[in-house]
């Protein structure tokens, strides 16, 4: 009987460790798919950053731009204003308003 007993032990234990194994293995997938899932929540967060930072300088830059036209503007019609141009001309040329260009000095 010891012999028999061992034997229906024996199918149990290997049935049990099977089992065990499967979730062992699927422990192992949980933690894998945790992981790659937190590293592409990290990436994505980086990805973000660094749109918002690439946007931010571009809008500098744009701004900055459009600045710099400005500026240029109002030295074309500075120095048209210097030459003699009438007003009216030099805003149709400029684009700049009337009251802007009698402004300048």
């Amino acid at each position: 009987m010891k012999y028999r007993h061992e034997e229906q032990t024996a199918e149990l234990i290997k049935k049990l460790y099977r089992q065990e194994e499967g979730i062992m293995s699927a422990e192992r997938a949980v933690a894998g798919v945790s992981r790659d899932y937190k590293k592409y929540v990290r990436w994505m967060a980086i990805t973000k950053n660094r749109m918002e930072l690439a946007e931010k300088m571009y809008h500098s830059k744009q701004e900055g731009l459009q600045e710099g036209h400005a500026e240029e503007k109002l030295e074309i019609a500075r120095n048209l204003k210097k030459m003699g141009l009438p007003i009216t001309q030099i805003a149709e040329g400029t684009g700049l308003p009337i009251e802007t260009i009698e402004r300048i000095t």
